[in-house]
């Protein structure tokens, strides 16, 4: 039998170890995990070391089971996305098996790398 695989993508379905976010954006990550028996244990996130928890109005989580497929997959949203929801998230199902992404987020409305070229004509 095969262990459970974590695997945090980004809202189009990439993988993902780095993601960046400009201030007062939506933050979308998914988690899949495979392989697993049901019926399914827990699936967390985390920022850092803290479980997060969300109300709907400034965020949320959503996991769902496929018992024939054998995968769960979880949602985290993070509306209107500042600069101190920047930092490592992870999902983590049953305590042992994790996959993370390093979020960062921009102040202002454009990363940095992103202004070149973009100041208006005087």
């Amino acid at each position: 039998i095969a262990a459970p695989r974590a695997r945090v993508v980004d809202e189009r379905g990439a993988d993902v170890a780095e993601k960046h976010y400009n201030s007062g954006s939506l933050i979308q990550l998914k988690c899949y995990v495979d392989r697993v028996p049901f019926p399914p244990g827990k699936l967390v996130w985390r920022k850092a070391s803290t479980v997060l928890t969300f109300n709907t109005s400034v965020g949320g989580i959503s996991v769902k089971a496929d018992p024939v497929t054998g995968l769960v997959t979880s949602r985290l949203y993070v509306a209107n996305a500042a600069p101190s929801d920047s930092g490592v998230y992870s999902c983590w199902y049953e305590e042992y098996v994790h996959d993370n992404v390093t979020v960062h987020v921009i102040a202002g409305e454009y990363p940095a790398a992103m202004q070149h070229d973009s100041l208006p004509d005087s």
